[in-house]
Order: structure tokens, then C-alpha cells, then sequence
């Protein structure tokens, strides 16, 4: 997906989650977000496996903001 792709790139990017109710379970929606692009994906975990595995944040080198 190209707007990963971008996302990865970015000099700085945005990241939070929040609980959600998916079909009655709790999920967390991740975002992730620049200046130009935003991401959600709705995970059961939060924390490093859940960022794995959305594939974002392995790739990035930038400056990391989270709830400014």
C-alpha cells in the first residue's frame, strides 16, 4: 500500500491508538500520520507486535511524536 510506503518515509510521523469495540470485542485503532497521509488499523494488541504487524514503524527512521 502506497500510503504505508510514504508513511515510512517521513522525516517525522504521529502514532497513537485508542480502545475500540470491534463486534464486541476490544480491539485498539492505531494510527499513524503525517502532514500528508493518515493510517488506521484496528489490532487486537497494542504495543510492539501489534506495530509489527501493521508495518510501519520497522521500516522508519525518522523522529517518532506520540500524544503530544
Amino acid at each position: 500500500m502506497k500510503s504505508k510506503a510514504e508513511l515510512a518515509k517521513s522525516d517525522v510521523l504521529h502514532v497513537d491508538e485508542t480502545s475500540i469495540n470491534k463486534n464486541g470485542d476490544r480491539y485498539w485503532l492505531h494510527s499513524a500520520s503525517n502532514s500528508r497521509w493518515t493510517y488506521f488499523f484496528p489490532h487486537q494488541k497494542r504495543g510492539t507486535e501489534a506495530m509489527d504487524s501493521i508495518g510501519i514503524l520497522p521500516q522508519f527512521l525518522g523522529i517518532l511524536c506520540h500524544d503530544l
